[in-house]
């Protein structure tokens, strides 16, 4: 009498019992021998000892057999054998789990797939990992039976798929996971300064993350004093950041006084990585100054009049209108004359 136990892959038993077919006393001793019906190949053996039941393990692959188990006698009892007929051999199951390791610079998951029966991992098991865009990412377990793989996502929670395709001895088996990617920390910072008002300045921030490695994405705001500035319409003026700078050509209104300023930047992050406020360096806004060339109309005697020409050019830009008031002196008397506008 035969009985199979359990029927799939590497898993599969067969207990096998030897009993005298008169009086159904056991019968203790002698060698069994399991073949394959169909093709005579010998698929495994064991020996009664003291015992008249045995269980061999059976090893075979996905599919179904018609088997022969012989029992080949002993110096008091003939030989004799049985069949199995359609034994179905299946696939055994597998199982994924998935783990998140958290670090400073990336998110990590370990991948493992398992065999649920024996709690054994499963080597070298390809595996697809899709991303929620529909991206795959195609790789396997490796010796070990796990895979560690960095994921970079936006932040928020997100879902993955990951799917085990199975081979000759495991059904495939999918499962999804739900990542919370958390943005990076930021870092921005802004250099001293010198400008000059009435004229163009430009400033420029610096945006990386912790590593010092260049952040894309994302706008910078610039501030004075914590005030921050903005467009003749009102508007905020932003910089956007490319390759890890981010830059604006800002006039300085002739209402600015010449004095130090505190100069900042905010910058608002991206889908990755935390926004972030930089260091307070100086801007140092200087008054403009001008040039002055001073012609008369030629000598004169006294009680006669005299022309004073005066030329203004401002210093940094000769091209520039200057404005103001002009008082002449004489042996550093001032003249009562009416202020000349210019």
């Amino acid at each position: 009498r035969q009985t199979v136990n359990n029927n799939t892959v590497r898993n599969t038993t067969i207990t096998v019992t030897v009993r005298d077919k008169t009086t159904g006393q056991p019968v203790t001793s002698g060698q069994i021998e399991i073949t394959n019906k169909d093709t005579g190949v010998l698929i495994a053996t064991g020996t009664l000892t003291d015992t008249n039941t045995i269980t061999i393990p059976v090893n075979l692959p996905e599919g179904t057999y018609n088997l022969t188990v012989n029992y080949l006698g002993n110096i008091n009892y003939t030989a004799s054998s049985t069949n199995i007929e359609n034994m179905n051999i299946e696939k055994r199951a597998s199982t994924i789990t998935i783990a998140t390791l958290k670090t400073l610079d990336d998110t990590r998951i370990n991948i493992t797939v398992k065999d649920p029966i024996t709690d054994t991992v499963i080597p070298n098991a390809p595996i697809t990992i899709t991303l929620p865009d529909n991206t795959n990412i195609t790789t396997h377990t490796g010796a070990t039976g796990t895979i560690r793989q960095t994921l970079t996502l936006p932040a928020g929670n997100q879902t993955i798929t990951v799917t085990y395709d199975g081979n000759n001895q495991y059904n495939s088996t999918t499962t999804t996971y739900t990542v919370n990617f958390k943005k990076l920390e930021s870092k921005i910072t802004v250099t001293r300064l010198t400008g000059y008002i009435g004229e163009n300045i430009t400033l420029t921030a610096t945006i990386t993350d912790t590593n010092g490695n260049k952040l894309n994405g994302g706008k910078v705001a610039f501030k004075l004093n914590d005030v921050t500035l903005k467009d003749d319409n009102g508007e905020v003026i932003y910089a956007n950041v490319t390759d890890g700078i981010a830059s604006i050509s800002y006039y300085v209104p002739n209402y600015y006084h010449a004095k130090t300023y505190k100069l900042s930047a905010v910058y608002g992050g991206n889908n990755e990585y935390l926004g972030s406020r930089s260091n307070t360096p100086l801007l140092n806004l200087k008054q403009r100054q001008a040039s002055l060339t001073l012609t008369t109309s030629g000598d004169v005697k006294v009680g006669e009049n005299i022309t004073f020409h005066v030329t203004i050019t401002d210093k940094r830009d000769t091209n520039r209108q200057v404005n103001g008031n002009v008082i002449f002196k004489i042996d550093r008397i001032t003249l009562q004359l009416s202020l000349i506008h210019i």
